[in-house]
């Protein structure tokens, strides 16, 4: 007798449904049926039908080899199970023939051998699969075993492979087309309304799709732009446009009587790895090759003039671009996160570069703007992290917000004595920025403009500058007439002569460790040292009356602040997060402390708040973890929500009688070794119905 054989398996069997007798796999005695089908002589024409593959056999020949499909299913049974009684092996056809594989006359459906039985699953949508692959070089299909797309893919190897003959679909099968507009698109293409590719057929699994020229005689002018409307049970009817989207094409061949790719048209073809632009097109769409990952590189034709927004947006395969030198405009975000651009040549024919246009180019490392652009617009080469050198020509007039923000690798750049205006936020967070010269041209320098510039130790302005200085060799911009510091870095000293600091003069300069601010200083703008993590300790001028919103925010060095009488009010977020700022005195003329004023002060040990205060705002002190004492006045009638949320180590507060409105969630996380002290006898109107929600600490009512 024999030993019985068993199937090697790659794939763990939780992944996997067999039908199995002592050893007998239905996948491998189908497989090996389809090898002695081929070797046969039985003619299999593969075709892509409803269930994902459909290996077809010639009508007539598969009727006239029933009785030998039969019987090789009868030999392989007897070679795997020899020992198998009659009525098991009976089991087996009688399964076959259960997913009408056999009929009861012994007659083999082919098409439901091959096609519907060749897959394997867990019931569960993750499918094992023979799948079929198009060579396109020799216009042949092959039948491929696949693992599902959760775990990582095995070819197992070609089972056997057919010319198509006359089974070549046509037009009408592969396309929509619309006479009237000359627009194409492909039957049952993505679209924003549906979350995978209805179509299942043979249309969306083509790797290769060429676009006729014409059909029926009419033109084929558009890709994309079929319209179509989307039904829902719960909301209107929402229309719609499809264009060429299957994740399954490679190679898309478009005839020179294209004039528009229409907007969204091949966007996620993620698999597509070449297309061609006839040079009979004039405008590409907004989104046209949004997120053809696999796109590697493209080339526009003269004969375009117009470019969309977005239009390679996410591509973040492609590395070379050839730019029609008639375009005129580079849209809003048309090259973002295209990741993979290493270098791109601006035609002489731009004159304006869009909002994020080449934002999250990281291969990106330089970049020549042509002098035919007058503006950089918002965004425009933000998180460029690769970019080291940028040249930016005269006829520039603006630098716009954001549009060089967390460009980190760039060590310098040169202003032309163009440019007019520096935006909000221009070159924020360019840690690798080591010095700046701002033009006698310069006349409107926006706050935070240089935030978070880490690395910058030189500051320069042009003496020929009306407006800004930089007085004494302060490495600084100073706002003339005003006596203003604009900006500062590590290397500043604060002149004397300066009245008040604007905002994010010195947001995040971590490597500023110490500053001296005049006496003179009567303002401090908001968020001014927001970031110094390296500054130690500081002291407030005496005629300097209230703290700005985040002053001194993520301050996490500091340990010692000296705060004068003179102060009236603290800002929002004014000392957040300054983790090792252990004690603060609040001065009696104090008569209000913002929002999140000393949230996650997590060093903070103690704090008496002034008589003068008469609210507690929103998470004023929240996670004031190692907070051991507070005092709350009488003067106190409103506290807020999370005011002390996440104070842990209070082992008591007292509420005064005075609180006549209470937040929700005011004490958010304290436990049941702690005590909330109040001096009403019971929970008074004003007080919200959660004020205690998430809090186990002990109530004591009419704590006096």
């Amino acid at each position: 007798m024999k030993e019985k054989r068993k199937q090697t398996e790659s794939y763990e069997t939780s992944h996997t449904v067999r039908f199995e007798k002592k050893g007998i796999t239905l996948i491998a005695l189908v497989v090996t049926i389809v090898i002695l089908l081929i070797l046969a002589g039985v003619s299999l024409n593969l075709a892509l039908g409803s269930n994902g593959i459909v290996m077809k056999a010639s009508e007539a020949k598969a009727e006239t080899n029933h009785s030998l499909v039969y019987e090789t299913i009868q030999m392989k049974s007897d070679e795997y199970s020899m020992n198998l009684e009659n009525e098991e092996k009976g089991n087996l056809l009688a399964y076959l023939q259960w997913n009408q594989i056999i009929n009861d006359n012994n007659e083999v459906n082919v098409e439901a051998l091959i096609g519907k039985k060749l897959s394997t699953g867990n019931g569960r949508g993750n499918r094992d699969v023979y799948v079929v692959e198009e060579n396109t070089d020799d216009n042949t299909y092959e039948l491929v075993y696949k693992k599902h797309e959760n775990i990582a893919g095995r070819n197992l190897g070609v089972i056997g492979y057919e010319k198509i003959g006359n089974d070549d679909p046509s037009d009408s099968d592969i396309f929509d087309f619309d006479p009237i507009t000359g627009s194409i698109a492909l039957k049952n293409a993505q679209s924003y309304y549906t979350d995978h590719y209805t179509g299942d057929g043979q249309v969306t699994r083509l790797k290769k799709i060429v676009v006729p020229a014409e059909i029926d005689g009419v033109k084929v002018t558009k890709i994309g732009g079929i319209k179509k409307v989307h039904h829902s049970e719960y909301d209107a009817d929402q229309s719609y446009t499809i264009g060429l989207c299957s994740p399954y094409v490679e190679k898309i061949v478009l005839p020179n009587t294209i004039i528009s790719i229409e907007s969204s048209a091949f966007s996620r073809c993620v698999n597509l790895k070449k297309v061609n632009i006839p040079d009979s097109v004039t405008s590409i769409g907004n989104s046209a090759f949004g997120e053809c990952t696999s796109l590697a590189s493209i080339t526009i034709p003269d004969s375009v003039t117009d470019m969309g927004n977005g239009t390679f947006c996410g591509c973040t395969g492609l590395k070379n671009i050839s730019i029609s030198n008639r375009v005129t405009s580079i849209g809003d975000y048309i090259f973002e996160d295209c990741t993979g651009l290493t270098s791109i040549t601006i035609p002489n024919s731009v004159t304006s570069l869009g909002w994020s246009a080449f934002d999250g180019c990281t291969g990106l490392t330089s970049i020549t703007i042509p002098n035919s652009v007058t503006n950089l617009k918002w965004y425009v080469f933000q998180n460029c992290t690769g970019l080291t050198s940028i040249t930016i020509p005269n006829s520039i007039k603006s630098i716009s917000n954001a549009a060089f923000r967390r460009c980190t690798g760039l060590t310098n750049i040169t202003i032309p004595n163009s440019v007019t205006s520096i935006d909000d936020l221009a070159f924020c967070e360019c840690t690798g920025l080591t010095n700046i010269t701002i033009p006698s041209s310069v006349t409107d320098i926006s706050y935070s403009s240089f935030s978070g510039c880490s690395g910058l130790t030189s500051i320069m302005v042009d003496e020929k500058n009306t407006i800004y200085d930089s007085r004494d060799n302060c490495n600084a911009i100073i706002r003339k007439n005003e006596n203003e510091l604009v900006v500062g870095c590590k290397n500043t000293k604060i002149p004397n002569n300066i009245t008040s600091i604007g905002s994010s003069a010195f947001s995040g300069c971590t490597g500023l460790t110490s500053v001296v601010i005049p006496d003179g200083v009567t303002q401090i703008g908001n968020s001014a040292f927001s970031g110094c993590t390296g500054l130690t300790s500081i002291t407030i001028p005496e005629k300097v009356a209230s703290i700005e919103n985040s002053t001194f925010y993520k301050c996490t060095g500091l340990t010692n602040i000296t705060i004068p009488n003179s102060i009236k009010s603290i800002g929002n977020f004014a000392f957040s997060e300054c983790t090792k700022l252990a004690s603060v005195v609040i001065p009696d003329g104090v008569t209000k402390i913002g929002s999140s004023a000393f949230s996650e002060c997590t060093g903070l040990t103690s704090i008496t708040i002034p008589e003068k205060v008469t609210s507690i705002e929103s998470s004023t002190f929240e996670d004031c973890t190692e907070l051991t004492s507070i005092t709350i006045p009488s003067s106190v009638t409103n506290i807020n929500n999370f005011a002390f949320g996440g104070c842990t180590n209070l082992t008591n507060i007292v509420i005064p009688v005075s609180v006549k409105n209470m937040g929700y969630s005011i004490f958010l996380n304290w436990t049941s070794n702690q005590t909330i002290n109040c001096e009403t006898n019971e929970k008074p109107d004003g007080w919200n119905k959660s004020w205690n929600y998430g809090c186990n600490a002990k109530i004591k009512w009419n704590a006096k």
